[in-house]
């Protein structure tokens, strides 16, 4: 995603327990979209996104 110019972030389980843990997920991947992101801007994210996740 970085390639493409989108910007995200990175949530493991140290910092985010609560909310991971009862998951039973390690980490996730966070795209914090606001009021100023363009339909284009997600548009492309989500077009960009099935290149991002392996298998």
């Amino acid at each position: 995603l970085y390639d493409k110019g989108i910007n995200v972030s990175v949530s493991i389980a140290d910092y985010a327990r609560w909310d991971l843990e009862p998951r039973g997920l390690d980490a996730v991947v966070r795209a914090s979209v606001h009021y100023y992101n363009t339909h284009e801007e997600l548009d492309r994210m989500c077009d960009a996104l099935p290149s991002a996740v392996p298998g």
